[in-house]
Formats: C-alpha cells, structure tokens, sequence
C-alpha cells in the first residue's frame, strides 16, 4: 500500500473515531445548566433543546453507537460501545467495522479519547494489511492523533473535522429542533420509562442558540451531519435526559461516503469513567504525517438532506 494511501486510510478510520466520539452529549459552556439535576417542562421544544443541558449536568454515561455507511455503493454498518465523560471530555469506544471487509478480518479496534486528543489501537490491523505500514509502527499498537495540532497544521486540507472529537457536541443539535414535535407515546428504552419524539432539526439553528464560546466546537462536531434539516426521533426519560436518538442522515462527502441512519443510546448516566492514554513506549504519533496530507478520508463535510 502506498504511503499516501496509508495516510488516507488511518485518516478515514480516524473520522469514524471522531463521529462516534462526538455522538456523547451537549454542550460543556459555562452556560450550560450544569447544576440542574431535572428538567421540568410541559413545552415538548423547549424539553428536547435542553436536555442537552441535562446530559452535561449527568455528567457520564455508557453509550451504544450505530452508524449507516455507504462506501463505493456498499452499505454497511459500523457499531461503537463505550462510555464518556462530559466534563473531562474522555472517553474510551470498542467499534466494530467487521462490516467493512478490512483486511486480515480484523474488525474490532479500541478508541480512546482524551480531550483534544484520538488514540486508536491500531497495530493488529495495520499489519495484517500493510508490512510496511507495519515498520513504520515500529512494532507500536497505538496510533496517536492531535486534532488541535492537526486543524492548525492541515485544517484547509480537510481535518480541522478532528476537532470535533470533543464528545460534548452533536446533541447539541437538539436546540435546532423546529416547533412540529410529534409526541409518539411512552416506550422503555434498556428499562427506562421514556417519551418518544419525532423532529425536525434546523442544524443552522442549533449553532444559532449556541453561546459564541461554543458555537466553532459544535460546528466542527454538526458539519459531520451536513447542513439544513435533519429527520430525528428522540427518546427522553423522566429527568429530561435522552436516552435514544436518531438521525436519518443523507451526508455525502467528498469521496463519495454516505452517511445515513445514526443511532445513539446513553445509559447508566453518572457511571465512573476512567481513561488514560496507552503507554508512550507502545504508541506511535502519526499527527505530523497526517498534517501534511490531502484530506480527511472523504469525512470531512457534507450536505444533509434537505439542505438549502
């Protein structure tokens, strides 16, 4: 495999990291109700644009991720299980891409996130698909990227997006949601008493509500999505908190990658979070390489349907 080609794969598994990663809750602002512990209100809007709020002031939780992706006319489903930390904006992902046929048949991989930075264990399967590749490791597991060197290094090349491996964004698109709300009832959801939500979200309006602090941080994160109106179904329990959340996406990006469906669980709010970051010795730090390279694996921005 060709370096560049290397460099472009790492990248494309990278922006998987980051969508998953960004999937975990809203905004940390100082603005954000942090100390609320219930949200009370009967005006269904307002009830889902703040409970973004309330899954910051919950503080963690463990998460279920499930993305649609079409790759070269291939649809296929790449699933994440974790947990994260909103306030230290940490968190560790196990995803499975055994779907997306990498080579050596090897499609588990662990993610680890540490504010600005992604590790990704990815020495296994590099070896089983590249030797070379595999030398250049050193025989290292761990690939390190910085996404706050990478958008100053190779932001107008297409990965300013890792950015938004902050896991405290994309519910931030629940403050767009538009005044159709449609109340489906009551269902359980992994035990929990919750009511279900169909919605429209103005991605555009979701930034808009956004203090200005956190407005860049959540763009990185909702670029993803693309942009106008998004399809959404929302699932919130009794404290106000999501506990489901879906979009139906129709992103295409410049490689001509679809994201599609996006399914979202959080579960065991407030659950203990620790993570840190693999040992030195075992990791190897691709993000000088990758800052000089031509893009993000296509995952870098998008149009939603809908769009304008």
């Amino acid at each position: 495999m060709h370096r560049s080609r290397r460099l472009g794969f790492v990248a494309g598994i990278a922006a998987l990291v980051v969508v998953a990663g960004a999937c975990g809750g809203g905004s940390s602002s100082p603005s954000a109700n942090a100390g609320a512990a219930r949200v009370v209100t009967r005006d269904p809007v307002r009830l889902l644009a703040a409970s973004a709020d309330a899954v910051s002031a919950a503080k963690s939780a463990k998460m279920s991720i499930a993305m649609t992706l079409t790759v070269s006319g291939k649809s296929v489903t790449v699933t994440a299980d974790g947990a994260f930390d909103f306030k230290a904006r940490a968190g560790e992902l196990t995803m499975d891409m055994s779907a997306m046929g990498l080579p050596g048949g090897r499609g588990r991989m662990q993610a680890r996130v540490l504010g600005a930075v992604v590790y990704m264990n990815l020495g296994d399967l590099i070896a089983a698909s590249d030797t070379a590749a595999a030398r250049e490791l050193g025989g290292k597991h761990w690939v390190k990227l910085d996404s706050s060197t990478l958008a100053d290094q190779g932001g107008a090349a297409g990965f300013g997006t890792l950015g938004s491996s902050d896991p405290t964004s994309t519910l931030d698109a629940l403050r767009g949601v538009a005044s159709d709300v449609k109340d489906l009832g009551h269902e359980s959801v992994r035990g929990a008493d919750t009511t279900h939500y169909a919605v429209t979200i103005d991605l555009t309006k979701a930034l808009d509500q956004l203090p200005a602090a956190s407005r860049d941080a959540a763009a990185q994160s909702l670029k993803m999505f693309g942009a106008g109106s998004v399809p959404a179904d929302v699932w919130i329990d009794g404290d106000g908190r999501p506990r489901k959340f879906m979009m139906n996406l129709d992103a295409t990006h410049a490689s001509g990658t679809t994201l599609g469906a996006l399914t979202l669980e959080l579960y065991d709010y407030g659950t203990p979070v620790d993570v840190q970051a693999p040992p030195d010795s075992d990791t190897f730090d691709m993000t000088s390489m990758l800052g000089g390279a031509g893009g993000l694996g296509g995952l870098g921005g998008g149009n939603a349907a809908g769009s304008a």
